[in-house]
């Protein structure tokens, strides 16, 4: 095989894995929010943020949400649901217990997925 057509390859490889990536990503992204809107009351907020929201959402990345006003059994709950529909860890962080500068990024920059 010659220089060029390995390269070919290469870049076909590799645009492959990204397409499936980006799948990947846009199916967890529709789980969550589905798990959101089912477990989560409406006077609760929860944010999306991390790789799934702002990019770069790989094969051994986690979901990263954090919530404000939810009971500790519904953060359970949700968690649950996102790991059984999307195979995927989930981190959730609390809004009020985050450093303030890292709280204002939350509430400006992450997908806001319920509350107002």
């Amino acid at each position: 095989m010659d220089v060029s057509r390995a390269i070919v390859l290469l870049r076909q490889r590799s645009a492959l894995r990204r397409d499936e990536r980006e799948r990947r990503a846009a199916e967890v992204q529709r789980v969550v929010a589905q798990a959101v809107r089912r477990v989560v009351p409406p006077q609760s907020r929860v944010w999306l943020i991390g790789s799934l929201a702002w990019g770069g959402f790989g094969e051994h990345s986690d979901v990263d949400l954090v919530v404000e006003n939810l009971p500790s059994e519904l953060m359970l709950a949700l968690e649950r649901a996102i790991v059984a529909a999307a195979d995927a860890r989930v981190d959730l962080l609390e809004l009020g217990a985050l450093p303030e500068g890292f709280r204002q990024r939350v509430e400006t920059e992450g997908v806001l997925l319920c509350g107002t």
